[in-house]
């Protein structure tokens, strides 16, 4: 198994659709379909079930996309650190963003920053799965309120969550759901364990409706879901930015459900000048 392996099998993994992933991969589709059958054959299981209307990922193909994942992106710090060492730079700034919070505006900033600050190479690394430990690993976080390591950190705003369904559905027309509204329906949601950060926010908020829920785990991502909410196979709770180029419509939940909460957390205890100018843009920001 080579890390070529991994990077296919991921791209196939993200969008589900061979065709789209040989595209990204800037390879024709028969030879990425062998080496991924070469993978399974590795590995001696399936990693993807597969039919003529779609692709969606086994329960060896999820376990095995979480893990690839942090390999490969173990692999690229490591080969980032090393052409550092080689040509002389100094070290980066390893940035952490929960991907429910990878906003089009977080991003215009992280842009207007690196270009600012040429000699800072920036990490971004992004997570789903929570925070954990890995803040032991960086040097700046983005993540919710409700997640944060004791950091010192910046309030970058809130935001709603949504619930995705079919434009004929019941509550399409609602300007606002809670929890309750959810009892009866069908919720699509991710597996134990890879849940997105809207999902976790909602479903721990403490209301007495959440043990009444009813529905099944999905595990072909945010696409499947968003894909079988679309048809009006099941409802699902997202972010903003998930629902933005989705056939879905989004229903706001009202603010008594939760919300996402931003913060940017950075550690202050190395005198990493980078930290501290990136600190500096996003106050500067934040303020004007």
């Amino acid at each position: 198994m080579e890390l070529r392996h991994l990077r296919y099998f991921l791209a196939v993994a993200e969008s589900l659709n061979f065709t789209v992933a040989a595209k990204k991969l800037g390879i024709a589709q028969p030879p990425l379909s062998t080496q991924i059958k070469q993978l399974e054959s590795q590995l001696g299981q399936p990693l993807f079930h597969r039919s003529s209307r779609k692709v969606i990922l086994t329960e060896a193909g999820l376990v095995f996309s979480r893990e690839a994942a942090t390999i490969l992106q173990q692999a690229d710090t490591l080969t980032a650190k090393m052409a550092d060492l080689r040509d002389g730079r100094s070290a980066g700034l390893t940035i952490r963003i929960d991907s429910d919070l990878a906003s089009f505006q977080i991003a215009k900033q992280l842009r207007k920053f690196t270009k600012k600050h040429r000699g800072i190479r920036c990490e971004i690394q992004f997570s789903n799965r929570g925070f954990g430990e890995f803040h032991r690993q960086v040097d700046v976080m983005i993540a919710d309120r409700s997640e944060m390591p004791e950091w010192p950190a910046l309030d970058l705003g809130a935001s709603p969550l949504y619930l995705a369904v079919s434009k004929k559905h019941r509550l399409a027309d609602r300007e606002f759901v809670d929890v309750e509204d959810l009892v009866g329906e069908h919720l699509l949601r991710s597996p134990i364990g890879s849940e997105t950060l809207a999902e976790r926010k909602l479903l721990s908020g403490g209301s007495d409706a959440v043990s009444r829920l009813a529905g099944e785990w999905v595990g072909g991502g945010l696409h499947e879901r968003l894909w079988r909410a679309e048809a009006g196979l099941g409802t699902a709770v997202i972010s903003q930015e998930d629902a933005n180029p989705s056939g879905v419509t989004a229903v706001r939940f009202s603010p008594e459900a939760g919300a996402l909460e931003p913060m940017l957390a950075y550690r202050d205890e190395c005198g990493h000048g980078g930290v501290a100018a990136l600190v500096a843009h996003f106050t500067e920001s934040s303020s004007g």
